[in-house]
């Protein structure tokens, strides 16, 4: 197919090739006498040389380098082409093509996305009804081209092979054999997987031969972009679900109290860490009384959670999390018991996007709210009540902390993504408990798996 579905392009080409021998160049002075007409003719020689050469240029980039995956030489040649089209003013279908098959090397060979978006700009603003070679496209590059206003359904039209390679030789002048194509070649399918076949698609004087699926054990045995699925490569999507499991650490930012067992909210004592050891004693409210605390971050209960998020493009991703909190404080009489349920709705912005090969270090932000309880523990020496300005029995109690138990939330975080979509993720949070009020810094480290 490389050399039979490229007419439109050769044939725009060709007709410059056409116009540069016929185009009169009037600043030119007429000859002096004597001057041959083989002379006053070079000019135009010259430049029909410079659009062959340019066509050739690119035929060589997309027929040899390009199958056998020599992306770099195909790039060279490919820009050379495009500086020499535009200093000889070749037509705009001819430099859009050239531009297509800039844009095609860099995203689907390449992988670089960036570059190869803005060649596909460049193409469209050249000609808006310029094509994809459906045989060197990928799933990817085909989305893209139609997000940029370009026609998914138009066809390159084939290429006539004459009208790259210049008029036709005499009937009974020396032709010269076809070059004999590589032994073997690579393309990527319209599905996005990596082919290799032992000639390209339906090159001339060359059998069709078998195609084999590139084999891999591993992503990195593929090229960049590509994946390793049941041994075979193909093509990376980004992964629309988040599936991950994780460890909380909450802590408490507590203000400073001189009545942590007097009736302070939120504040509950017990000697020991069961209901049985509620201190229900006034305790003494005199000088040196203890029953204080200076305030500042404890460690609170931990969290085990499970948690799914679903992409919503390529950067908002919508979340959930269940789970079980561990480590909460004893009922107090009349109080309520500790909540261990977990449950939170979140959205979280991922600043580098959703890419399909992104490996490496990803960050995020986010917000949420839920239903959660977090509590606290403090050891806490208190004297008893004597009902006079003497003090009582020296205790040395737990003080619980019992926020909540609703919540909002708003952090930052990140993966190490080891694999596309997959790897160990940390998150720094900051709580504010709802119902008996606290803010609460938190720690999560888990790991998440895309699919």
């Amino acid at each position: 197919m490389l050399r039979s579905r490229h007419a439109t392009f050769w044939t725009a080409a060709g007709l410059c090739l056409i116009a540069s021998f016929t185009t009169p160049v009037n600043a030119v002075e007429p000859p002096a006498r004597g001057s041959t007409e083989a002379e006053s003719a070079t000019p135009s020689a010259s430049g029909g040389d410079t659009v062959a050469k340019a066509l050739q240029l690119v035929k060589t980039a997309i027929d040899q380098d390009y199958v056998s995956a020599n992306f770099a030489g195909a790039i060279q040649k490919l820009d050379a082409a495009a500086v020499s089209c535009e200093r000889i003013h070749c037509e705009a279908n001819v430099q859009a093509r050239i531009r297509i098959y800039q844009a095609t090397v860099k995203f689907v060979g390449m992988g670089e996305r960036d570059s190869g978006r803005e060649a596909l700009k460049q193409a469209l603003a050249l000609d808006p009804k310029v094509a994809l070679d459906g045989d060197l496209s990928n799933p990817e590059l085909v989305a893209l081209f139609g997000e940029l206003g370009g026609d998914v359904n138009a066809k390159a039209e084939p290429i006539a092979e004459s009208d790259a390679s210049g008029p036709e030789p005499a009937p009974h002048s020396e032709q010269r054999e076809p070059p004999k194509p590589s032994e073997t070649s690579m393309h990527t399918s319209a599905q996005g997987a990596v082919v290799i076949d032992v000639c390209p698609p339906d090159f001339p004087g060359c059998d069709t031969g078998e195609k084999h699926a590139m084999a891999c054990r591993v992503d990195s045995d593929c090229m960049r972009g590509q994946s390793c699925v049941a041994e075979t490569c193909g093509a990376s999507h980004p992964k629309k679900n988040g599936f991950s499991l994780g460890f909380q650490q909450d802590f408490l930012l507590l203000n400073s109290t001189d009545q942590v067992c007097s009736g302070e909210t939120g504040w509950t004592c017990f000697e020991g860490d069961s209901q049985a050891g509620y201190y229900g004693t006034k305790p003494y409210a005199g000088r040196e009384a203890g029953n204080e605390l200076a305030g500042g971050v404890q460690t609170g209960t931990v969290r085990l959670l499970a948690g799914y998020d679903r992409f919503l493009g390529n950067h908002w991703a919508l979340g959930a999390r269940l789970g079980v909190a561990f480590g909460g404080g004893p009922k107090a009489p009349g109080g309520r018991s500790f909540l261990p349920f977990h449950g939170e709705g979140r959205l979280a912005y991922w600043l580098d996007g959703n890419s399909e090969d992104a490996v490496g270090f990803h960050p995020y932000v986010l917000l949420g709210g839920g239903i959660a309880q977090l509590d606290a523990k403090l050891s806490v020496t208190v004297f008893d009540g004597t009902g006079s300005d003497t003090r009582g029995e020296r205790r040395r109690v737990n003080a619980w902390y019992k926020s909540g138990t609703a919540f909002g939330e708003a952090g930052f975080g990140a993966m190490l993504a080891l694999a596309p979509g997959q790897g160990p993720v940390a998150e720094l949070k900051l709580l504010q408990m709802f119902g008996v009020s606290s803010t609460n810094p938190s720690l999560l480290v888990g790991y998440q798996i895309g699919l």
